[in-house]
């Protein structure tokens, strides 16, 4: 422990300007006022650089939870078969719209968005979440089974 303290007294509370100087000198050969603004100028272009690649690297990736993706693909085999979701509709009234309509298929809808909404505003056990999304999976496939069908 006192070699530790020797150490960090001497390198780190001990970096005075001479020994500043020799570093520089070791890394730049000759110190002059241009080659220490080269040196900083590639030091701040390489920070730069990782904080812009670290800030793009997930730029436009939209992460989805397993439910939303199931939901919004729901949403797209419905709009395919002619069914739009309107701007200002939420999950359920969207279903309740077409529900209104003689379909076979309407309450797999209306069983796919209770547990849509489920899992989405709540807190459920681990357990309690995955049957909900077997069930969301299930109805999802039997309302795209149905309308690519023509039920």
């Amino acid at each position: 422990m006192d070699a530790f303290s020797y150490y960090w007294a001497s390198w780190v509370l001990g970096y005075d300007g001479e020994r500043q100087f020799n570093v520089l000198k070791r890394l730049l050969g000759e110190v002059s006022p241009w080659r220490i603004a080269t040196l900083l100028m590639a030091v701040g272009a390489l920070v730069l650089a990782v904080v812009a690649f670290s800030q793009l690297r997930g730029r436009g990736k939209i992460q989805s939870s397993p439910e939303v993706k199931l939901y919004l693909g729901l949403c797209r085999s419905l709009e395919k078969a002619g069914f739009n979701r309107l701007p200002h509709e939420g999950p359920i009234d969207f279903a309740r719209r077409i529900a209104e309509q003689p379909l076979s298929w309407k309450q797999h809808l209306l069983a796919a968005t209770r547990s849509f909404v489920t899992l989405s505003y709540e807190q459920l056990p681990s357990e309690q979440k995955t049957v909900v999304m077997k069930q969301l999976r299930s109805e999802v496939f039997r309302v795209s089974y149905q309308l690519k069908v023509g039920g």
